[in-house]
């Protein structure tokens, strides 16, 4: 869920640090637990109910809140340490540019909270 790539040429290094941030508020970790479309078409259900799925509807994980939440957690829990191994590798890092990776854009998919992080 987190790997650092190293690139060298001549004087001139890069560190790309990936970090899995899918605690995203759009696209993220809702969308990922929910697995609404499958569960739509499974159900006989209009995919339109997955335009806002919300945990306890039939077609969040088949209403099933508990396992919704250890979703959630999961991804939380990944998220963090991804975020956490990020720092103190840049803090001990020697290289002339560090780049920080993730599926999703802060600015556009995560509320303040998560995109100061």
């Amino acid at each position: 869920h987190y790997y650092v790539e190293r690139i060298v040429k001549n004087d001139v290094s890069v560190e790309v640090y990936n970090v899995d941030t899918n605690h995203a508020e759009n696209h993220g970790s809702k969308d990922v637990c929910c697995q609404c479309y499958g569960y739509a078409s499974q159900l006989g259900l209009d995919t339109g109910v997955c335009n806002d799925p919300q945990p306890g509807d039939v077609a969040c994980v088949g209403g099933n809140v508990t396992l919704f939440n250890a979703c959630v957690a999961k991804i939380e829990s990944w998220a963090n340490e991804s975020l956490t191994r990020a720092m103190a590798d840049m803090k001990a890092s020697t290289a002339t540019f560090k780049i920080v990776n993730t599926h999703y854009s802060p600015h556009y998919h995560m509320d303040p909270v998560k995109m100061e992080k």
